[in-house]
């Protein structure tokens, strides 16, 4: 094992024997190197890459043998120490050692899956958000493609009208020209004033419609935007909420590791 740039050199592993004093085993943790600083799965999917050298690597050390490694470990320490000092008084301490040792290490190991499974949770509700944010998306550039198409309509309106307007200029030429060639038409072409005058007041309500309509339009798009800009501050303010929540899993995790190493090294003392 091995320490990273921020890490102090430590021991890299400690030789024990089995209680049947068959082999040699692994011993991954010295020092302020332990399974809560090195197994973090939030740091990558092997932990914490600076802990691992040769053989000291997160399959032998986090693995799923690493926790029966270590027990076996504490317990062949612990029949050493009770051979080696013979007396009731030091087994039960011993004894006791265990037992306290085990207990931390079951709350060591339920303390990390459950963060683990604190950390999927919040994964599973990044995407969610992301996706949320997609469809959001989507809505926005289909409502711009339907604004896109109300200007294109809009101003081909605003063609044909002026083409209307043009043909009315040249109609009322034409009817300069009849009046001027006869006198006897000046009562049929005054009855024509007044049907164009009708005309026209049909459409100036036509057009005073139109600009109604556009400007109901103009109301409802003002309102979506609004309504977005509310929607985009309302999912600003939950990234920041998530990010908290991140920044303080981060801490309690950070106190957890130096409290098991301040665990341990009361145990070596």
């Amino acid at each position: 094992m091995r320490a990273g740039p921020r890490l102090p050199r430590l021991a890299a592993a400690v030789l024990f024997l089995n209680s049947r004093g068959a082999a040699e085993e692994l011993s991954c943790w010295a020092g302020q190197l332990n399974a809560a600083f090195c197994c973090d799965l939030r740091l990558g999917p092997r932990g914490r890459e600076e802990c691992w050298e040769g053989p000291y690597n997160y399959e032998n050390c986090c693995g799923p043998s690493a926790s029966s490694r270590e027990a076996a470990e504490r317990a062949a320490g612990a029949a050493e120490h009770r051979a080696e000092a013979g007396r009731p008084e030091e087994a039960e301490r011993l004894a006791e050692a265990e037992r306290l040792a085990k207990e931390k290490e079951a709350e060591r190991v339920a303390e990390a899956e459950r963060l683990a499974k604190d950390d999927s949770e919040r994964k599973a509700e990044a995407e969610r958000l992301v996706e949320e944010e997609a469809e959001r998306v989507a809505e926005a550039e289909r409502l711009a493609k339907k604004e896109a198409e109300r200007k294109a309509e809009a101003e081909r309106l605003a063609k044909e009208e002026a083409e209307r307007a043009a043909e009315a200029e040249r109609l009322a030429k034409e009817e300069a020209e009849r009046k001027a060639e006869a006198e006897r038409l000046a009562k049929e072409e005054a009855e024509r004033k007044a049907e164009a005058e009708r005309l026209a007041k049909e459409e100036a309500e036509r057009a005073a419609e139109a600009e109604r309509l556009v400007e109901e339009e103009e109301a409802e798009r003002k309102a979506e935007a609004e309504r977005l800009a509310k929607e985009e501050a309302e999912r600003t303010a939950e990234a920041e909420r998530l990010a908290k929540e991140e920044a303080e899993h981060a801490g309690e995790a950070e106190r957890l590791a130096k409290e098991e190493a301040e665990r341990s090294a009361e145990a070596r003392r």
